[in-house]
């Protein structure tokens, strides 16, 4: 149970990168996600700030080799958000 929670939170961190244009990556991780999860899991806070403080470049990074892969793939890369489905107009 624990290996598909950490799977699933992977898969969840992968979406939220795809998501965000490439320049607004690490401002979206820094700004909002991390104080977030710092409110709900104040145990971790140590982890976070260090996530927050020292990791420079890391979510650019991930969501630049997630972009680039995507690009190469299927044509398009982060921040491209679209439907495959149009809602209902009515």
């Amino acid at each position: 149970m624990i290996y598909i929670m950490i799977i699933l939170s992977a898969n969840e961190i992968q979406a939220y990168l795809l998501q965000q244009p490439l320049e607004r990556v690490e401002a979206y991780f820094k700004e909002y996600n991390i104080p977030r999860m710092m409110e709900i899991f104040p145990e971790h806070q140590a982890t976070l700030h260090y996530m927050q403080d020292e990791e420079n470049g890391h979510f650019y990074d991930s969501a630049l080799m997630l972009h680039q892969y995507m690009e190469r793939s299927n044509g398009y890369g982060a921040g491209n958000l679209f439907t495959v489905r149009p809602g209902d107009s009515g």
